[in-house]
Protein backbone atom coordinates (compact mmCIF):
# COMPACT_ATOMS: atom_id res chain seq x y z
CA UNK A 1 0.00 0.00 0.00
CA UNK A 2 1.57 3.51 -1.13
CA UNK A 3 -0.75 5.79 1.46
CA UNK A 4 -3.16 4.92 3.67
CA UNK A 5 -5.85 7.29 4.62
CA UNK A 6 -4.15 7.61 8.29
CA UNK A 7 -1.53 9.41 6.63
CA UNK A 8 -4.36 12.44 5.43
CA UNK A 9 -4.76 13.02 9.12
CA UNK A 10 -1.83 12.20 11.03
CA UNK A 11 -1.22 16.09 11.96
CA UNK A 12 -4.65 16.80 11.51
CA UNK A 13 -6.36 18.99 14.50
CA UNK A 14 -9.56 17.08 16.89
CA UNK A 15 -12.63 16.70 14.64
CA UNK A 16 -15.24 19.41 15.15
CA UNK A 17 -18.94 17.41 15.48
CA UNK A 18 -22.40 18.26 16.32
CA UNK A 19 -24.99 15.37 17.55
CA UNK A 20 -28.30 15.24 15.76
CA UNK A 21 -30.04 17.02 18.41
CA UNK A 22 -28.17 20.43 18.28
CA UNK A 23 -29.63 23.45 16.73
CA UNK A 24 -29.27 23.59 13.24
CA UNK A 25 -27.92 27.33 13.44
CA UNK A 26 -25.04 25.65 15.83
CA UNK A 27 -23.98 23.45 13.24
CA UNK A 28 -24.15 26.25 10.58
CA UNK A 29 -22.34 28.42 12.92
CA UNK A 30 -19.23 25.95 13.46
CA UNK A 31 -18.88 25.51 9.64
CA UNK A 32 -18.68 29.36 9.42
CA UNK A 33 -16.52 29.36 12.37
CA UNK A 34 -14.06 26.82 11.42
CA UNK A 35 -14.33 27.30 7.13
CA UNK A 36 -15.42 24.27 6.71
CA UNK A 37 -18.11 22.88 4.01
CA UNK A 38 -19.32 19.90 5.93
CA UNK A 39 -19.61 19.06 9.85
CA UNK A 40 -19.94 15.09 10.67
CA UNK A 41 -22.86 14.06 13.16
CA UNK A 42 -22.14 11.35 16.24
CA UNK A 43 -23.98 9.87 18.29
CA UNK A 44 -22.37 11.91 21.52
CA UNK A 45 -19.70 9.70 22.50
CA UNK A 46 -17.51 10.05 19.27
CA UNK A 47 -18.94 7.23 17.38
CA UNK A 48 -20.22 8.33 13.73
CA UNK A 49 -23.65 8.16 12.48
CA UNK A 50 -22.70 7.99 8.70
CA UNK A 51 -24.12 11.42 8.47
CA UNK A 52 -22.89 14.70 7.93
CA UNK A 53 -24.25 18.34 7.81
CA UNK A 54 -23.37 20.36 4.65
CA UNK A 55 -24.85 23.43 3.27
CA UNK A 56 -26.23 21.96 0.66
CA UNK A 57 -28.36 19.64 3.12
CA UNK A 58 -29.36 23.16 5.47
CA UNK A 59 -30.79 24.46 2.04
CA UNK A 60 -32.42 21.13 0.82
CA UNK A 61 -34.16 20.88 4.63
CA UNK A 62 -34.94 24.81 4.47
CA UNK A 63 -36.56 24.71 0.91
CA UNK A 64 -37.94 21.16 1.39
CA UNK A 65 -39.83 22.54 4.91
CA UNK A 66 -40.66 26.26 4.03
CA UNK A 67 -38.92 26.90 7.77
CA UNK A 68 -36.55 29.47 9.15
CA UNK A 69 -33.22 27.20 10.48
CA UNK A 70 -33.59 28.39 14.08
CA UNK A 71 -37.15 26.10 14.02
CA UNK A 72 -34.51 23.17 12.85
CA UNK A 73 -32.03 20.75 14.17
CA UNK A 74 -28.73 18.48 13.55
CA UNK A 75 -31.00 15.72 12.59
CA UNK A 76 -33.21 17.91 10.32
CA UNK A 77 -30.49 18.93 8.22
CA UNK A 78 -28.23 16.09 8.21
CA UNK A 79 -27.23 13.81 5.11
CA UNK A 80 -25.62 10.73 4.31
CA UNK A 81 -22.04 10.30 4.72
CA UNK A 82 -19.71 7.77 3.35
CA UNK A 83 -17.46 6.42 5.88
CA UNK A 84 -13.85 4.88 5.53
CA UNK A 85 -11.67 3.29 7.37
CA UNK A 86 -8.20 4.68 8.84
CA UNK A 87 -6.22 1.88 7.29
CA UNK A 88 -7.81 1.94 3.83
CA UNK A 89 -5.50 2.23 0.81
CA UNK A 90 -5.94 6.56 -0.26
CA UNK A 91 -5.55 5.20 -3.88
CA UNK A 92 -8.85 2.92 -3.50
CA UNK A 93 -11.08 5.35 -2.11
CA UNK A 94 -9.67 8.79 -4.73
CA UNK A 95 -12.87 8.17 -6.62
CA UNK A 96 -15.18 7.72 -3.37
CA UNK A 97 -13.36 11.30 -2.36
CA UNK A 98 -14.23 13.01 -5.60
CA UNK A 99 -17.50 11.95 -6.10
CA UNK A 100 -18.67 12.68 -2.54
CA UNK A 101 -16.09 15.50 -2.08
CA UNK A 102 -15.36 14.11 1.29
CA UNK A 103 -15.56 11.05 3.64
CA UNK A 104 -15.51 10.38 6.88
CA UNK A 105 -12.52 8.28 8.69
CA UNK A 106 -13.46 6.04 11.68
CA UNK A 107 -11.86 2.76 13.30
CA UNK A 108 -12.67 -0.41 13.91
CA UNK A 109 -15.40 0.70 16.34
CA UNK A 110 -16.65 3.30 14.04
CA UNK A 111 -15.11 6.19 16.29
CA UNK A 112 -14.96 9.05 13.85
CA UNK A 113 -11.21 10.15 13.87
CA UNK A 114 -11.04 13.01 11.11
CA UNK A 115 -12.79 13.74 7.72
CA UNK A 116 -11.26 13.99 4.57
CA UNK A 117 -11.66 16.43 1.60
CA UNK A 118 -11.08 16.73 -2.45
CA UNK A 119 -8.61 19.80 -0.99
CA UNK A 120 -6.70 17.49 1.23
CA UNK A 121 -5.49 14.56 -1.08
CA UNK A 122 -4.27 17.04 -3.52
CA UNK A 123 -2.69 18.66 -1.14
CA UNK A 124 -0.66 15.92 -0.24
CA UNK A 125 0.09 14.44 -3.38
CA UNK A 126 1.12 18.17 -3.98
CA UNK A 127 3.46 18.34 -1.18
CA UNK A 128 4.66 14.80 -2.30
CA UNK A 129 5.06 16.39 -5.38
CA UNK A 130 7.35 18.58 -4.25
CA UNK A 131 9.26 16.73 -2.22
CA UNK A 132 10.58 14.71 -5.16
CA UNK A 133 11.25 17.92 -7.15
CA UNK A 134 13.19 19.55 -3.97
CA UNK A 135 15.21 16.30 -4.43
CA UNK A 136 15.71 16.39 -7.77
CA UNK A 137 16.75 20.18 -7.59
CA UNK A 138 19.44 18.90 -5.25
CA UNK A 139 20.80 16.17 -7.63
CA UNK A 140 20.78 18.69 -10.19
CA UNK A 141 22.61 20.82 -8.34
CA UNK A 142 25.49 18.19 -7.78
CA UNK A 143 25.64 16.90 -11.11
CA UNK A 144 26.09 20.19 -12.36
CA UNK A 145 28.84 21.34 -9.82
CA UNK A 146 31.08 17.34 -10.78
CA UNK A 147 30.90 19.12 -14.40
CA UNK A 148 32.01 22.58 -12.97
CA UNK A 149 34.90 21.27 -10.65
CA UNK A 150 36.06 18.22 -12.97
CA UNK A 151 37.16 18.04 -15.93
CA UNK A 152 35.93 15.00 -18.18
CA UNK A 153 38.49 12.56 -17.14
CA UNK A 154 38.68 13.79 -13.64
CA UNK A 155 34.91 12.78 -13.49
CA UNK A 156 35.76 9.33 -14.86
CA UNK A 157 38.88 9.25 -12.88
CA UNK A 158 36.23 9.56 -9.99
CA UNK A 159 34.00 7.08 -10.86
CA UNK A 160 36.43 4.44 -11.35
CA UNK A 161 37.35 5.11 -7.52
CA UNK A 162 33.69 5.86 -6.05
CA UNK A 163 31.95 3.02 -8.08
CA UNK A 164 34.12 0.05 -9.18
CA UNK A 165 36.55 0.48 -7.18
CA UNK A 166 38.83 -1.81 -9.27
CA UNK A 167 41.95 -0.46 -8.01
CA UNK A 168 40.98 -3.30 -4.72
CA UNK A 169 39.29 -5.99 -6.78
CA UNK A 170 41.85 -6.25 -9.75
CA UNK A 171 44.20 -7.09 -7.99
CA UNK A 172 42.72 -9.69 -5.92
CA UNK A 173 41.81 -11.11 -8.96
CA UNK A 174 44.85 -11.16 -10.47
CA UNK A 175 46.57 -13.00 -7.30
CA UNK A 176 43.84 -16.00 -7.15
CA UNK A 177 44.23 -16.22 -10.74
CA UNK A 178 47.85 -16.70 -10.77
CA UNK A 179 48.14 -18.70 -7.95
CA UNK A 180 45.31 -20.84 -9.89
CA UNK A 181 47.17 -21.19 -12.69
CA UNK A 182 50.63 -22.00 -11.23
CA UNK A 183 48.83 -24.85 -9.74
CA UNK A 184 47.59 -26.06 -12.95
CA UNK A 185 50.49 -25.21 -14.75
CA UNK A 186 54.46 -23.93 -13.29
CA UNK A 187 55.41 -23.01 -16.55
CA UNK A 188 52.57 -19.85 -16.83
CA UNK A 189 54.75 -16.86 -17.48
CA UNK A 190 53.50 -13.62 -15.07
CA UNK A 191 50.53 -12.29 -16.56
CA UNK A 192 50.01 -8.99 -18.63
CA UNK A 193 48.05 -6.27 -17.09
CA UNK A 194 45.82 -5.97 -20.34
CA UNK A 195 45.17 -9.51 -20.18
CA UNK A 196 44.35 -9.55 -16.25
CA UNK A 197 42.32 -6.51 -17.23
CA UNK A 198 39.96 -8.49 -19.68
CA UNK A 199 39.50 -11.59 -17.71
CA UNK A 200 38.39 -9.13 -15.06
CA UNK A 201 35.76 -7.27 -16.99
CA UNK A 202 33.98 -10.87 -17.58
CA UNK A 203 32.96 -11.51 -14.03
CA UNK A 204 32.99 -7.57 -12.88
CA UNK A 205 29.89 -5.91 -12.58
CA UNK A 206 29.54 -4.96 -16.72
CA UNK A 207 31.26 -1.45 -18.05
CA UNK A 208 32.04 1.25 -16.15
CA UNK A 209 28.85 3.43 -15.12
CA UNK A 210 27.88 6.49 -17.31
CA UNK A 211 27.79 9.93 -15.71
CA UNK A 212 24.03 10.18 -15.88
CA UNK A 213 23.50 6.46 -14.62
CA UNK A 214 25.08 7.36 -11.21
CA UNK A 215 22.91 6.96 -8.08
CA UNK A 216 22.72 9.79 -5.52
CA UNK A 217 25.51 8.40 -3.31
CA UNK A 218 27.50 7.87 -5.44
CA UNK A 219 27.46 11.69 -7.20
CA UNK A 220 27.49 12.81 -3.24
CA UNK A 221 31.06 11.21 -3.19
CA UNK A 222 32.43 12.53 -5.75
CA UNK A 223 31.61 15.63 -4.98
CA UNK A 224 32.97 15.48 -1.49
CA UNK A 225 36.16 14.58 -2.90
CA UNK A 226 36.87 17.80 -4.59
CA UNK A 227 38.72 19.91 -2.49
CA UNK A 228 36.42 23.15 -3.55
CA UNK A 229 33.48 21.11 -2.17
CA UNK A 230 31.60 24.02 -0.46
CA UNK A 231 31.41 23.42 3.66
CA UNK A 232 29.85 25.39 6.32
CA UNK A 233 32.28 28.51 6.94
CA UNK A 234 34.29 27.11 10.09
CA UNK A 235 34.13 23.78 9.48
CA UNK A 236 37.06 21.53 8.84
CA UNK A 237 35.89 19.03 6.72
CA UNK A 238 33.00 17.91 4.86
CA UNK A 239 32.07 15.78 7.86
CA UNK A 240 28.53 17.91 7.59
CA UNK A 241 27.61 18.21 3.77
CA UNK A 242 28.04 14.64 4.02
CA UNK A 243 25.81 13.83 6.91
CA UNK A 244 23.74 16.62 5.29
CA UNK A 245 23.69 15.17 1.47
CA UNK A 246 23.03 11.11 2.98
CA UNK A 247 20.30 12.43 4.76
CA UNK A 248 18.85 13.60 1.63
CA UNK A 249 19.76 10.38 -0.19
CA UNK A 250 17.44 8.56 2.60
CA UNK A 251 14.67 10.68 1.95
CA UNK A 252 15.07 10.02 -1.54
CA UNK A 253 14.71 6.65 -1.01
CA UNK A 254 11.77 6.99 1.09
CA UNK A 255 9.61 9.13 -1.16
CA UNK A 256 10.86 6.45 -4.43
CA UNK A 257 9.71 3.57 -2.24
CA UNK A 258 6.78 4.93 -1.21
CA UNK A 259 7.59 4.80 2.44
CA UNK A 260 4.76 7.17 3.82
CA UNK A 261 4.96 10.63 4.07
CA UNK A 262 8.19 13.08 4.61
CA UNK A 263 7.83 14.25 8.73
CA UNK A 264 8.04 18.13 8.88
CA UNK A 265 11.46 18.04 10.09
CA UNK A 266 12.68 15.90 7.28
CA UNK A 267 10.70 18.30 4.94
CA UNK A 268 12.71 21.50 6.49
CA UNK A 269 16.14 19.80 6.03
CA UNK A 270 15.56 19.15 2.91
CA UNK A 271 14.51 22.30 1.89
CA UNK A 272 17.35 24.00 4.02
CA UNK A 273 20.38 21.71 2.11
CA UNK A 274 18.43 23.06 -1.56
CA UNK A 275 18.80 26.55 -0.20
CA UNK A 276 22.14 26.21 1.02
CA UNK A 277 23.71 23.92 -1.98
CA UNK A 278 22.28 26.49 -4.34
CA UNK A 279 24.30 29.21 -2.74
CA UNK A 280 27.77 27.55 -2.00
CA UNK A 281 27.88 25.01 -5.06
CA UNK A 282 29.66 26.13 -8.12
CA UNK A 283 27.68 26.50 -11.38
CA UNK A 284 28.18 25.69 -14.84
CA UNK A 285 27.32 29.49 -14.85
CA UNK A 286 30.13 30.44 -12.73
CA UNK A 287 32.44 28.95 -15.47
CA UNK A 288 31.60 30.78 -17.94
CA UNK A 289 33.07 34.41 -19.36
CA UNK A 290 30.05 36.30 -19.59
CA UNK A 291 28.29 37.94 -16.44
CA UNK A 292 24.91 38.89 -15.56
CA UNK A 293 26.51 42.45 -16.07
CA UNK A 294 26.43 41.55 -20.01
CA UNK A 295 23.04 40.48 -20.49
CA UNK A 296 22.19 44.23 -21.32
CA UNK A 297 20.10 45.93 -18.59
CA UNK A 298 18.25 48.05 -20.90
CA UNK A 299 16.79 45.08 -22.85
CA UNK A 300 17.36 47.06 -25.85
CA UNK A 301 18.37 43.53 -28.20
CA UNK A 302 15.31 41.80 -26.93
CA UNK A 303 13.12 44.80 -27.51
CA UNK A 304 14.36 44.98 -31.29
CA UNK A 305 13.75 40.95 -32.06
CA UNK A 306 10.49 40.57 -30.29
CA UNK A 307 9.55 44.17 -32.08
CA UNK A 308 10.31 43.29 -35.70
CA UNK A 309 13.10 46.27 -35.89
CA UNK A 310 15.95 43.81 -35.92
CA UNK A 311 15.94 41.41 -38.70
CA UNK A 312 15.97 37.84 -38.10
CA UNK A 313 18.42 35.62 -39.44
CA UNK A 314 17.68 33.95 -42.64
CA UNK A 315 17.37 30.17 -41.35
CA UNK A 316 14.03 31.73 -38.55
CA UNK A 317 10.51 31.63 -38.98
CA UNK A 318 8.27 33.66 -37.34
CA UNK A 319 6.43 31.85 -34.46
CA UNK A 320 3.08 30.70 -35.69
CA UNK A 321 -0.02 30.59 -33.63
CA UNK A 322 0.10 26.69 -33.16
CA UNK A 323 3.56 27.08 -31.72
CA UNK A 324 4.87 26.31 -27.90
CA UNK A 325 4.83 29.22 -25.84
CA UNK A 326 8.68 28.96 -25.58
CA UNK A 327 8.84 29.15 -29.37
CA UNK A 328 10.00 32.56 -28.99
CA UNK A 329 12.84 31.69 -26.83
CA UNK A 330 13.83 29.20 -29.97
CA UNK A 331 13.91 32.06 -32.16
CA UNK A 332 15.80 34.40 -29.80
CA UNK A 333 18.31 32.05 -29.31
CA UNK A 334 18.50 31.53 -33.26
CA UNK A 335 18.91 34.96 -33.56
CA UNK A 336 22.83 35.33 -31.88
CA UNK A 337 25.20 35.73 -33.88
CA UNK A 338 27.89 32.69 -34.89
CA UNK A 339 30.74 33.96 -32.68
CA UNK A 340 28.01 34.15 -29.66
CA UNK A 341 28.35 30.98 -27.59
CA UNK A 342 26.70 31.62 -24.08
CA UNK A 343 23.89 34.08 -22.96
CA UNK A 344 22.32 34.76 -20.09
CA UNK A 345 19.08 36.27 -19.21
CA UNK A 346 17.32 37.33 -16.41
CA UNK A 347 13.78 35.50 -15.67
CA UNK A 348 12.54 38.91 -16.47
CA UNK A 349 14.35 39.39 -19.84
CA UNK A 350 13.33 35.90 -20.73
CA UNK A 351 9.39 36.47 -19.83
CA UNK A 352 9.94 39.37 -21.91
CA UNK A 353 11.53 37.28 -25.00
CA UNK A 354 8.39 34.57 -24.66
CA UNK A 355 5.90 37.66 -23.52
CA UNK A 356 4.47 35.22 -20.99
CA UNK A 357 4.93 34.53 -18.07
CA UNK A 358 6.90 32.39 -16.44
CA UNK A 359 5.21 29.23 -14.48
CA UNK A 360 5.97 29.48 -10.49
CA UNK A 361 7.58 26.44 -10.67
CA UNK A 362 10.05 27.74 -12.96
CA UNK A 363 11.48 30.24 -10.61
CA UNK A 364 11.45 27.52 -7.73
CA UNK A 365 13.11 24.38 -9.41
CA UNK A 366 15.65 23.22 -11.16
CA UNK A 367 14.15 20.39 -12.53
CA UNK A 368 11.86 22.56 -15.02
CA UNK A 369 15.10 23.75 -16.77
CA UNK A 370 16.55 20.49 -17.14
CA UNK A 371 17.40 19.70 -20.60
CA UNK A 372 15.46 16.81 -21.51
CA UNK A 373 13.34 17.02 -24.96
CA UNK A 374 9.99 15.37 -23.17
CA UNK A 375 9.76 19.10 -21.91
CA UNK A 376 7.85 21.63 -24.28
CA UNK A 377 9.77 24.12 -22.76
CA UNK A 378 13.41 21.81 -23.09
CA UNK A 379 12.42 21.28 -26.71
CA UNK A 380 12.47 24.34 -27.97
CA UNK A 381 15.61 25.20 -26.71
CA UNK A 382 17.23 21.98 -27.75
CA UNK A 383 16.28 21.82 -31.19
CA UNK A 384 18.05 25.30 -32.26
CA UNK A 385 21.48 24.03 -30.79
CA UNK A 386 21.52 25.42 -27.46
CA UNK A 387 21.06 23.62 -23.88
CA UNK A 388 20.44 25.57 -20.18
CA UNK A 389 23.52 24.86 -18.54
CA UNK A 390 23.71 27.38 -15.22
CA UNK A 391 20.53 28.31 -13.55
CA UNK A 392 20.68 30.83 -10.40
CA UNK A 393 17.27 30.57 -8.60
CA UNK A 394 18.67 33.16 -6.18
CA UNK A 395 20.14 35.52 -8.71
CA UNK A 396 16.85 34.16 -10.77
CA UNK A 397 18.79 34.19 -14.36
CA UNK A 398 19.58 31.25 -16.46
CA UNK A 399 22.37 30.76 -18.58
CA UNK A 400 22.22 29.41 -22.29
CA UNK A 401 25.34 27.70 -24.12
CA UNK A 402 25.47 26.59 -27.66
CA UNK A 403 25.34 22.29 -28.10
CA UNK A 404 28.82 22.57 -29.25
CA UNK A 405 28.04 18.83 -30.76
CA UNK A 406 25.48 20.32 -32.85
CA UNK A 407 27.81 23.39 -33.76
CA UNK A 408 30.26 20.69 -34.96
CA UNK A 409 27.36 19.01 -36.70
CA UNK A 410 26.26 22.14 -38.98
CA UNK A 411 29.74 22.73 -39.88
CA UNK A 412 30.32 19.13 -41.21
CA UNK A 413 26.79 19.55 -43.20
CA UNK A 414 27.74 22.30 -44.73
CA UNK A 415 31.16 21.85 -45.74
CA UNK A 416 30.12 18.48 -47.21
CA UNK A 417 27.46 20.47 -49.41
CA UNK A 418 30.37 23.01 -50.29
CA UNK A 419 33.07 20.00 -51.59
CA UNK A 420 29.92 18.96 -53.65
CA UNK A 421 29.38 22.52 -55.21
CA UNK A 422 33.16 22.70 -55.70
CA UNK A 423 33.16 19.73 -58.43
CA UNK A 424 30.64 22.45 -60.63
CA UNK A 425 33.26 25.15 -61.76
CA UNK A 426 30.13 27.42 -63.22
CA UNK A 427 29.40 28.23 -59.40
CA UNK A 428 30.52 30.87 -58.08
CA UNK A 429 30.79 28.98 -54.68
CA UNK A 430 31.45 31.67 -51.33
CA UNK A 431 34.36 30.23 -49.64
CA UNK A 432 33.79 31.10 -46.26
CA UNK A 433 33.91 28.91 -43.63
CA UNK A 434 30.68 27.29 -42.21
CA UNK A 435 30.48 29.07 -38.46
CA UNK A 436 28.47 26.28 -36.98
CA UNK A 437 24.62 28.53 -37.32
CA UNK A 438 22.16 26.54 -38.67
CA UNK A 439 21.83 28.55 -42.48
CA UNK A 440 25.09 29.09 -44.25
CA UNK A 441 25.05 30.99 -47.61
CA UNK A 442 26.77 29.21 -50.54
CA UNK A 443 26.27 32.04 -53.07
CA UNK A 444 25.09 35.41 -54.37
CA UNK A 445 23.77 37.01 -57.01
CA UNK A 446 24.95 40.71 -58.24
CA UNK A 447 22.15 43.10 -57.19
CA UNK A 448 21.89 46.39 -55.86
CA UNK A 449 24.96 45.70 -53.96
CA UNK A 450 27.05 42.71 -52.29
CA UNK A 451 25.68 40.34 -49.85
CA UNK A 452 21.74 41.41 -51.16
CA UNK A 453 20.83 38.30 -52.81
CA UNK A 454 21.97 35.11 -51.07
CA UNK A 455 22.02 31.69 -51.86
CA UNK A 456 21.53 29.89 -48.38
CA UNK A 457 20.82 26.74 -46.90
CA UNK A 458 18.93 26.81 -43.63
CA UNK A 459 17.92 23.99 -40.96
CA UNK A 460 14.26 25.23 -39.80
CA UNK A 461 12.85 24.52 -36.00
CA UNK A 462 10.45 22.48 -38.17
CA UNK A 463 13.18 19.68 -39.40
CA UNK A 464 13.47 20.70 -42.49
CA UNK A 465 16.12 21.89 -44.43
CA UNK A 466 15.49 24.44 -47.04
CA UNK A 467 17.01 25.87 -49.93
CA UNK A 468 16.17 29.10 -50.59
CA UNK A 469 17.09 32.79 -52.75
CA UNK A 470 17.16 35.05 -49.69
CA UNK A 471 16.08 38.55 -50.74
CA UNK A 472 17.68 41.80 -48.94
CA UNK A 473 19.00 44.46 -49.73
CA UNK A 474 18.68 46.42 -46.52
CA UNK A 475 15.45 48.38 -48.14
CA UNK A 476 12.10 46.94 -47.56
CA UNK A 477 9.89 48.25 -50.46
CA UNK A 478 13.42 47.12 -52.61
CA UNK A 479 13.14 43.66 -51.84
CA UNK A 480 9.33 43.43 -52.01
CA UNK A 481 9.59 44.77 -55.53
CA UNK A 482 11.78 42.41 -56.51
CA UNK A 483 10.32 39.53 -54.90
CA UNK A 484 7.17 40.49 -57.00
CA UNK A 485 8.95 40.48 -60.19
CA UNK A 486 10.48 37.23 -59.55
CA UNK A 487 6.80 36.04 -58.79
CA UNK A 488 5.27 37.40 -61.95
CA UNK A 489 7.58 34.82 -63.60
CA UNK A 490 6.03 31.82 -61.00
CA UNK A 491 4.80 29.86 -64.15
CA UNK A 492 7.90 29.78 -66.09
CA UNK A 493 10.49 29.26 -63.03
CA UNK A 494 8.43 26.35 -61.71
CA UNK A 495 8.72 24.43 -64.60
CA UNK A 496 12.10 24.22 -63.88
CA UNK A 497 12.61 23.84 -60.24
CA UNK A 498 9.13 22.18 -59.18
CA UNK A 499 6.85 23.50 -57.14
CA UNK A 500 8.52 26.41 -54.95
CA UNK A 501 7.64 28.29 -51.57
CA UNK A 502 6.87 31.70 -52.39
CA UNK A 503 7.71 34.09 -48.87
CA UNK A 504 6.95 37.32 -49.42
CA UNK A 505 7.15 37.88 -45.56
CA UNK A 506 5.27 41.15 -45.12
CA UNK A 507 5.91 41.35 -41.32
CA UNK A 508 9.45 41.74 -42.20
CA UNK A 509 12.11 43.83 -44.27
CA UNK A 510 13.36 40.48 -46.45
CA UNK A 511 11.71 37.92 -48.69
CA UNK A 512 12.28 34.65 -49.64
CA UNK A 513 11.65 31.95 -52.48
CA UNK A 514 12.64 28.07 -51.21
CA UNK A 515 11.96 24.69 -51.30
CA UNK A 516 11.98 22.48 -48.77
CA UNK A 517 12.82 18.52 -47.45
CA UNK A 518 12.18 16.32 -44.38
CA UNK A 519 15.81 16.53 -42.68
CA UNK A 520 17.32 16.93 -39.19
CA UNK A 521 20.80 17.99 -38.21
CA UNK A 522 20.73 15.16 -35.62
CA UNK A 523 20.31 12.75 -38.38
CA UNK A 524 21.80 9.24 -39.22
CA UNK A 525 24.92 9.78 -41.57
CA UNK A 526 23.95 8.02 -44.34
CA UNK A 527 20.39 9.81 -44.56
CA UNK A 528 22.39 13.13 -44.22
CA UNK A 529 24.73 12.40 -47.27
CA UNK A 530 21.64 12.01 -48.66
CA UNK A 531 20.49 15.50 -47.89
CA UNK A 532 23.55 17.32 -48.68
CA UNK A 533 23.32 15.69 -52.44
CA UNK A 534 19.62 17.19 -52.25
CA UNK A 535 21.02 20.29 -51.00
CA UNK A 536 23.77 20.55 -53.55
CA UNK A 537 21.29 20.07 -56.64
CA UNK A 538 19.01 21.95 -55.82
CA UNK A 539 21.66 25.01 -55.12
CA UNK A 540 22.94 24.37 -58.66
CA UNK A 541 19.45 24.32 -60.07
CA UNK A 542 18.39 27.77 -58.05
CA UNK A 543 21.59 29.41 -59.23
CA UNK A 544 20.91 28.92 -62.92
CA UNK A 545 17.17 29.65 -62.60
CA UNK A 546 17.39 33.10 -61.00
CA UNK A 547 20.96 34.07 -62.04
CA UNK A 548 19.20 35.71 -65.01
CA UNK A 549 16.45 37.22 -62.68
CA UNK A 550 18.87 39.53 -61.36
CA UNK A 551 20.74 39.89 -63.84
CA UNK A 552 17.82 42.03 -65.31
CA UNK A 553 17.62 43.99 -62.21
CA UNK A 554 20.94 44.93 -62.39
CA UNK A 555 20.58 45.93 -66.60
CA UNK A 556 17.64 48.08 -65.55
CA UNK A 557 19.18 49.92 -62.48
CA UNK A 558 22.33 50.66 -64.93
CA UNK A 559 22.63 54.49 -65.95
Amino acid sequence: MLFSVEDLIADAPPVVSVTPADIATVARRKMIENGYSQLPVTDGTGKSLGTAVTFRSILNALSSLGVTLDLLTVDDVMAPAQEVRMDADLLTVLDDIQGESFLLIVDAERKLRGIITTFDTTAHFRRYAEDLMVVEDIETMVRESIKTLYADDEVAAQIRKVIEKKGVKIEGFKRGLEHYLSKADPSIRPLEEETVAEAFAVIADGPQKKFENLSFNELAEILLKHPKCPRPALAKGVGELRRLLHEVRDIRNDLAHFRGEVAAERRDSLRYCSDWLGRRLPTAADALSETPSGIGSDNSEIGSIISGSEELPPSEEEPQAGDSTYAKLAVFLNAQPAQVHSRTLSFDQLEQVIQYSLPKSAKVHRTWWANDPNHPQAAQWLDVGWRAHGISMTEQRVTFIRIAEREEAYIYFFNSVMDRLRTAPEFPLKEASPQGASWHTFGQFSWVKPHSADLNGSFTRQKMLRIEVYIDCGVAATNKQAFDAIHSRKEHLEKTLGQLSWERMDERRSSRIAVYTPASISGEPVSLDRVADWAANKTLQFYAAFKPQFEAFTDERAP
